[in-house]
Order: structure tokens, then C-alpha cells, then sequence
């Protein structure tokens, strides 16, 4: 076979190699997918999927309804979607994304590190067209603890919930 090679030069090797891809088992080619931090991005599949992972569910999460998948970017960093048929044939593998706007985050360093690290302490913004304060992974820990809370307090006022953790009602007997 070696020598067949050798005789039919580089040529002959793309034609042999262009023959047996077609009958190759090989899974789909990796795409990159992009969403942005706290957005979310729709993808409409030919049929509903199967199953969809999600390999870190900490950077993203997906949401499926029928052959739409909503793609939620939830802090930047890079993980993996796979979405299988029916069958649990693999019929897309994206390499995920996930990077924060930069058009309206603002980063404010301020001089004096934070406790336990070196160099100096950073605070976000989102600045459209104010500056309002938004918690990234890695802030000052004292500010993005306090704007957690502030946040978490929001959401409690906005629901009518007391606690996020509340107890569901006892089951009738």
C-alpha cells in the first residue's frame, strides 16, 4: 500500500483519503458558540432534541422547548454543548463561550490590595448611560459580597419572598 503511495505522489493520497471520509465514523466538527454574561442567545434545531449537556453548568445553562434551545451565558468562560437526537446520536458539539460586554462594563481599580491578593483592588460598573454597580468574578471581595446582597434583597423585595429558601406549604392530609 506504502508503495502505491509513493507512486501515486501526494495526489493520489487526497483522492484515497477523500474517498474513505464519507464512510469515516467521526463526529460532527466542533463550532464556536458566543453569548455574552447574563444574556441569553436562541438556537432552532431541525427537531427537538434528545438530550443537551452541558459540561460546566456554572458558565452557562440551556433551556429547551420543543426545537428551540435558549442559551444562557452565565459567568465568562469557556465549557462545552453537545446536543444528541433521539437515538443518542451526537448531532452537534459547540465549544461555549461565554465573555461579558465589553461595551458598557467599566473596571475601576483602586490603589491597596485587597485582602489576601497582590496588586490592586478592582470594582465593575455597567455604565449605559449611568454607572451602576455589577458583581464580575473577580471584584474586591468586600464589594462583590456587598452587591450580591443588595441584589439578593432586590429580587426578595420584587417577588413578595422572604427568603429564596422558603418553605413550601404542607401537603393536605
Amino acid at each position: 500500500m506504502i508503495k502505491s503511495f509513493q507512486r501515486c505522489g501526494f495526489a493520489g493520497f487526497i483522492l484515497y483519503t477523500s474517498f474513505l471520509t464519507p464512510f469515516a465514523n467521526v463526529a460532527q466538527a466542533t463550532e464556536v458558540l458566543a453569548v455574552e454574561s447574563d444574556r441569553s442567545i436562541v438556537l432552532t434545531m431541525p427537531a427537538s432534541p434528545g438530550a443537551v449537556i452541558i459540561g460546566n453548568p456554572s458558565i452557562a445553562d440551556v433551556s429547551v422547548n420543543a426545537d428551540k434551545l435558549f442559551v444562557h451565558g452565565r459567568a465568562f468562560g469557556q465549557t462545552n454543548l453537545i446536543i444528541m437526537d433521539l437515538q443518542g446520536n451526537e448531532i452537534m458539539h459547540y465549544d461555549l463561550v461565554v465573555r461579558n460586554s465589553a461595551e458598557s462594563v467599566v473596571a475601576v481599580y483602586s490603589p491597596g490590595a485587597q485582602l489576601g491578593t497582590v496588586g490592586p483592588a478592582r470594582r465593575s460598573y455597567t455604565c449605559l448611560p449611568n454607572c451602576e454597580a455589577q458583581f464580575q468574578i473577580g471584584d474586591e471581595v468586600t464589594y462583590f459580597s456587598t452587591t450580591i446582597k443588595q441584589a439578593e434583597d432586590k429580587l426578595k423585595l420584587g417577588t413578595g419572598n422572604e427568603s429564596a429558601e422558603a418553605a413550601a406549604p404542607a401537603a393536605p392530609q
